[in-house]
């Protein structure tokens, strides 16, 4: 975790360095103005700011406000160092300050303030990585077949054809096959809502699908953006798809 520390007093920046340093797996870079601070964002990622608000040239504040303007950190903690509590109350309004720690202030203080704000920092990390890989999950299906275990990207993925226990799963730009699979027990691997059955030997992802068109009274046919490939949906299964299109099309528009 890195913190960028701007001060322009060099003994009272290493003093909050020190301070920062001593905290678990985290990193203090220094800067003794605005303009070098603004050099080092175009340079590296920062998970804290801890800004004196009495700098040569523009001011805590304008650096803080230079800081959210760049998307990536108008949610990133801003500590402000301040001679005045007067200060506090504008740092909050107008910059969304975390917190502030006033002039002079203990060792023991600053560790305090500092070790809680990193933890919580670390945390939410931790849990936007763990959200992020439990996507990742979800956009692949593991399935099971004769020749093993594989997985499935249900994102690219349009329909799949079972062939005498054969499955052949085609994509815009390839298809792919596995042996030993049965389209109930593939149903059961993908357990998706929007990968149903939409004829004896075909299943659909309705997520990928661009259109439906009548065939005959008893057959339609789906087709898919970006080929010219199409599945037929027979009519027993037709309203079960018109459901779950619908069902999708409703929860995209709340998305």
């Amino acid at each position: 975790m890195k913190v960028l520390i701007v001060e322009d007093q060099k003994i009272e920046a290493e003093f909050i360095e020190k301070i920062v340093i001593k905290i678990q797996n985290t990193e203090g870079i220094w800067c003794s103005n605005a303009e070098d601070a603004l050099l080092s964002l175009q340079a590296q990622e920062f998970d804290l700011f801890i800004l004196d608000v009495q700098l040569p040239g523009a001011d805590g504040f304008s650096l803080a406000k230079q800081i959210r303007q760049q998307k990536k950190y108008q949610l990133t903690p801003i500590l402000f160092v301040t001679g005045s509590k007067r200060n506090s109350l504008e740092a909050f309004q107008k910059y969304h300050c975390y917190d502030y720690i006033e002039k002079p202030f203990g060792q023991q203080d600053l560790y305090d303030k500092l070790s809680e704000l990193i933890e919580s920092i670390s945390y939410k990390k931790q849990a936007a990585a763990t959200h992020s890989a439990i996507n990742s999950r979800q956009e692949f299906a593991c399935i099971s077949s004769r020749n093993g275990e594989f997985y499935l990207n249900k994102k690219q993925f349009l329909f799949v054809e079972i062939r005498n226990s054969n499955a052949i799963f085609y994509f815009a730009d390839k298809t792919i096959e596995r042996s030993g699979v049965s389209l109930s027990g593939l149903l059961e691997d993908f357990n998706d809502e929007f990968i149903l059955r939409c004829h004896k030997s075909f299943a659909l992802n309705i997520r990928n699908t661009q259109c439906i068109t009548a065939v005959n009274y008893r057959l339609w046919s789906a087709s898919f953006a970006q080929t010219e490939k199409t599945v037929d949906i027979s009519h027993k299964y037709y309203e079960l798809v018109q459901h779950a299109m619908q069902k999708l099309a409703v929860s995209s528009e709340e998305d």
